[in-house]
């Protein structure tokens, strides 16, 4: 039994790993404040979703993935060729591109 048990456990444990939790736009590029936050990454995109992931210091980073039909950016990539780094604001003095709107909302990232 322990055998076979321990094979299944980390089949399941490394199947859901890398899974992306379908979501909204304005459900996940949001502004968080939290100190634990590291920011918001875009991953690529395949032909029917773009990818995301929002990094914690600590804890399990949240994956997720937009239907391009509810969200349109300015310059797609492969999936997984660069993981470009997101903001939600754009402060003074830092050289920023728009990456997409959502609603009246800019999301930028570093030019």
């Amino acid at each position: 039994m322990k055998k076979i048990l321990l094979p299944l456990l980390l089949v399941l444990t490394f199947s859901c790993a890398n899974k992306y939790i379908e979501s909204k736009p304005d459900n996940q590029l949001i502004l968080n404040s939290s100190p634990t936050f590291k920011g918001h990454f875009y991953l690529g995109s395949d032909s029917t979703h773009h990818y995301f992931t929002s990094k914690w210091k600590y804890g399990k980073d949240n994956r997720f993935k937009i239907k391009k039909s509810d969200l349109s950016i300015n310059a797609e990539t492969a999936l997984n060729s660069k993981e470009i780094s997101l903001w939600v604001t754009n402060p003074d003095g830092f050289n920023l591109k728009e990456f997409c709107k959502i609603k009246s909302r800019v999301i930028y990232q570093p030019k």
